[in-house]
Order: structure tokens, then C-alpha cells, then sequence
């Protein structure tokens, strides 16, 4: 842990960021419901004051709206913890797609791992 810690004293310092380059589209409910966010469903509430500043600290970019085919190298998708049609539909379309997990996995050992924290069985 300690190496860890280290590493992002360093990152900081020489201004690396981990997700430059990378637009992030959150697959979010509409609306602010708390029975459903204890459900693993991510609110919009959540995006914004958890997520977003995450992500953009790290140098990434909130991509709005659904991605277009062909950005599939440069939007990673954030999927709900529970199956949600929306993420199933991007999954298909080869994007990916990937658990909220993968945002704090990826700042907390300072390195971009697509291997783990996908949304369903997603080819990597």
C-alpha cells in the first residue's frame, strides 16, 4: 500500500493522468430514487457529485448522451451493478462496459486495468 501511495505522489507531481484520453459514459437512472441506488443502480445525484469529479480529476471527460459506433476505443461505459438493458445494448455494440468499481480500482492502484470490473462477460 505504501508503494501505492507513492506512486500517486509521484503521478501527481508529474501531472499523469490516468484516464486522459478517455470519455466516460454513465448509464445513470433519471431520477433520484434511494430504494433502487441501494440496489446497485447509479443515480444522477451519484454521477455528479461522486463520480464525475473522479473522473475528471484523473483527466477523463464525462461523454453526454449515448456513444456513436466507432468510439468504442475512447468511451469506456459505467454500468449499474444490476442488469439494465441500456448497458446490455452497449455491451453488444462492442463497447466497454465496465462496473463503478473499475473508477476507484483504477485511482486507488494508479494503473487502467480493463481485465477486471466488466459489466457482464465482455471480451477484453
Amino acid at each position: 500500500m505504501v508503494e501505492i501511495c507513492q506512486l500517486a505522489k509521484v503521478n501527481l507531481r508529474q501531472n499523469i493522468e490516468l484516464f486522459h484520453g478517455y470519455s466516460f459514459h454513465v448509464v445513470a437512472l433519471k431520477g433520484e430514487n434511494k430504494a433502487l441506488a441501494e440496489k446497485g443502480f447509479i443515480t444522477r445525484r451519484m454521477v455528479i457529485d461522486t463520480l464525475t469529479p473522479m473522473i475528471e480529476v484523473c483527466g477523463g471527460k464525462i461523454h453526454r448522451g449515448l456513444p456513436k459506433d466507432g468510439e468504442e476505443d475512447k468511451v469506456i461505459i459505467i454500468g449499474p451493478d444490476t442488469d439494465c438493458p441500456t448497458a446490455q445494448s452497449l455491451v453488444v455494440r462492442n463497447f466497454r462496459v465496465m462496473k463503478r468499481e473499475f473508477i476507484w480500482s483504477s485511482i486507488i492502484r494508479q494503473r487502467v486495468d480493463f481485465s477486471v470490473f466488466y459489466y457482464s462477460q465482455h471480451p477484453v
